[in-house]
């Protein structure tokens, strides 16, 4: 993948605190949340979800840095459990 292109774009298929597995043109990249995202979402709350399109800036080697999350275009939803 291009290092200089700062608009690559995947759909994060896998997550595990902190990091992010995006795939984008058929290639797997192990990805972080970039600091300025980090910092501008709630600390306790994970903002970025599975499915989620991002975009990010591959830094080589099969990382990147997430520097933008996309809207949603959906969203699945459980309804409340029935007590008994």
């Amino acid at each position: 993948m291009n290092t200089t292109d700062e608009n690559d774009q995947g759909v994060v298929f896998r997550k595990s605190t902190g990091h992010y597995t995006v795939h984008s043109n058929g290639h797997k990249i192990d990805c972080e949340l970039s600091s300025r995202l980090y910092k501008s979402t709630h600390p306790t709350a994970d903002p970025i979800a599975i499915g989620d399109q991002v975009r990010f800036l591959d830094t080589g080697q099969g990382c990147g840095i997430i520097t933008e999350i996309l809207p949603r275009r959906s969203s699945f939803s459980r309804p409340l459990p029935v007590p008994g």
